[in-house]
């Protein structure tokens, strides 16, 4: 369901709820839209998605020494069949250093980046940590599986960049 839609049917609850006057304030407060972890896509010829904050968003936030972020860039398996491809894709996961590494951004530039970062818009309301992508394991071959085996930050400076498979 659109942003648009969500927000104007739990806006009809919440004046529903305040004319029959049966539920409390705070009860009738929970039908309301929590905009941080709305995933967001940008529908062009290579699709970007995110959800939750920008690096710059975080660092203002919380600060740079709490604040680290992690970083691939890899050829999509589609892709790299082509000779001479010179497409590749970006991620980054964004993660809150004095909370366990709970995850504040996630961004990804490549292929089905909609439907890519769409289930990861739930497990970031749900608490989703650096821990538990660590410990899971992601679809082979995908690109989204490269969420679950990040390990470089950019302020490393280490090279991002993914050769293999």
């Amino acid at each position: 369901m659109p942003v648009a839609q969500k927000s104007g049917k739990l806006l009809a609850h919440r004046i529903h709820d305040r004319i029959i006057g049966e539920k409390s304030e705070k009860e009738i407060m929970k039908n309301s839209t929590d905009y941080s972890f709305i995933p967001t896509t940008v529908f062009s010829p290579t699709e970007y998605s995110f959800v939750g904050l920008s690096e710059e968003e975080a660092i203002k936030a919380h600060g740079n020494d709490n604040v680290e972020v992690y970083h691939r860039e890899v050829t999509p398996l589609q892709l790299s069949i082509v000779k001479g491809n010179l497409k590749s894709s970006y991620m980054k996961l964004i993660v809150l250093k004095s909370e366990n590494e709970k995850v504040i951004g996630m961004h990804y530039f490549g292929p089905g980046a909609d439907e890519v970062i769409a289930g990861y818009a739930v497990a970031m309301k749900l608490g989703l940590r650096k821990e538990h992508l660590d410990s899971s394991i992601g679809i082979h071959p995908s690109t989204s599986e490269e969420f679950y085996t990040m390990d470089i930050t950019k302020r490393s400076g280490e090279d991002y960049a993914k050769t293999n498979c």
